[in-house]
């Protein structure tokens, strides 16, 4: 079964998604609307895994329109930051080790969305002869903007 419309139908993924919904009392994470389409939106995707084998907190109840919006806010948002790291001074390696990091993050910390934690990640690593503070310093600013930027969810 690869046919992703057709993970959908499967009873596992039809179990899932009433607990998802369930558990946020069947409304928008984003704006609270019970009246819309309601969709569950997977906040990331595996290689390999199927729709039903992520855990519930990988997963949030958003309206139609604002799983729309999550979608192409991301795209978006994605990019931009890209071209800040870009513009600081972080190629290929740095991503890299970036993303390392925050698997770190994500697997000793289930719940750490602390952007400050991360950074105090970072720091660690140059302390093991890895210079990112320049950089981190450099792109924090512009982070942040990102950050302050997006609507409060």
């Amino acid at each position: 079964m690869s046919n992703y419309s057709e993970k959908l139908k499967d009873p596992r993924w039809q179990r899932k998604r009433l607990e998802v919904l369930n558990r946020d009392n069947f409304q928008c994470y984003h704006c609270f609307s019970k009246e819309k389409t309601l969709h569950v939106h997977h906040k990331y995707y595996s290689p390999g895994k199927n729709v039903w084998e992520y855990p519930i907190e990988a997963l949030v109840t958003l309206c139609s329109e604002c799983h729309h919006d999550e979608e192409e806010g991301l795209k978006q948002e994605a990019t931009l930051l890209i071209q800040v790291l870009k513009e600081a001074g972080f190629g290929s390696f740095d991503f890299s080790m970036l993303a390392d990091v925050f698997k770190k993050i994500k697997n000793n910390q289930q719940e750490c969305y602390n952007k400050y934690e991360a950074l105090n990640q970072l720091i660690i690593l140059e302390e093991h002869g890895y210079d990112f503070q320049t950089q981190i310093f450099n792109a924090f600013d512009g982070i942040s903007k990102i950050i302050n930027n997006e609507k409060a969810f």
